[in-house]
């Protein structure tokens, strides 16, 4: 069910926007890459068993029934394969999420191969059904985000069915100051990320810069933390078309709240 917004007396909508299709591009990446992945064991899963057929796991491929060998090679090479992206897209969402669920959906692939009975088509097709499936809801996911800027206030909303409802409201009154940040693909793609920060400190967040050298198997650290402006998806205007007009349009809305 689309959101609508229930307006204010005298009030009305001047801008409606949601995150572009680049917003969210780096959970598209996992999704895709998990496809991918699937689709490298596949084209290696004949040269794998020749290959292996010389070394010491070999012993490991004869106790394999002759119908599923090729199964449990591509699945083993899922896994080993997807040990690369997974990794980089931890340390870039600095969260080990990723890395329990596409090794997870590996693992599972490699223990079904070894294991059960289901059909090798079933089980060659599991990783591409998971990766469509979560490219089709982060699409969702990107659709359930909703902003409005009307000429009293700001509307960020997010309503995805399996996560918390957010409906924030920000009125200009509130509002200190306004950051525009644009990396080089959203100026590309023209878009960008419109924030707002309030005088309470919403949508501000602490960044820090810190070193962990090692001495002699012992470690320090020592850094240092500054608060700057933070595009949370749900709070912002996040990587929305046509960023510079969302911007002046609230800046002109701020000035004339403080004459």
């Amino acid at each position: 069910m689309a959101y609508r917004l229930h307006l204010l007396s005298n009030e009305k909508i001047e801008r409606e926007a949601r995150p572009h299709f680049i917003a969210f591009i780096d959970l598209y990446f996992i999704w895709a890459a998990l496809i991918l992945i699937s689709l490298i064991g596949l084209s290696f899963k004949g040269a794998m068993t020749n290959a292996v057929n010389g070394t010491f796991f070999k012993e490991f491929v004869i106790s394999i029934p002759a119908d599923r060998t090729e199964l449990v090679l591509c699945s083993l090479i899922n896994f080993l394969v997807a040990l690369i992206p997974v990794r980089y897209m931890s340390y870039y969402k600095i969260t080990a999420r990723w890395i329990y669920l596409i090794m997870g959906i590996c693992g599972i692939s490699l223990i079904l191969s070894i294991f059960s009975n289901l059909s090798p088509n079933i089980i060659y097709a599991l990783p591409h059904a998971i990766g469509f499936l979560g490219i089709s809801q982060v699409e969702i996911y990107r659709r359930a985000h909703k902003f409005f800027v009307t000429n009293r206030r700001l509307v960020f909303v997010r309503d995805y069915i399996i996560m918390t409802k957010d409906d924030t409201t920000m009125y200009y009154t509130h509002i200190n100051s306004v950051t525009l940040k644009q990396t080089t693909l959203e100026a590309f793609f023209r878009c960008g990320t419109v924030i707002p920060v309030t005088s309470s400190g919403m949508n501000l967040g602490e960044e820090i810069q810190q070193m962990n050298p090692g001495l002699f198997f012992f470690g320090f650290s020592t850094g240092r933390g500054k608060l700057l402006p933070r595009a949370i998806p749900f709070l912002c205007f996040y990587s929305v078309s046509r960023p510079h007009e969302v911007r002046r349009l609230i800046d002109e809305k701020c000035a004339k709240g403080m004459k």
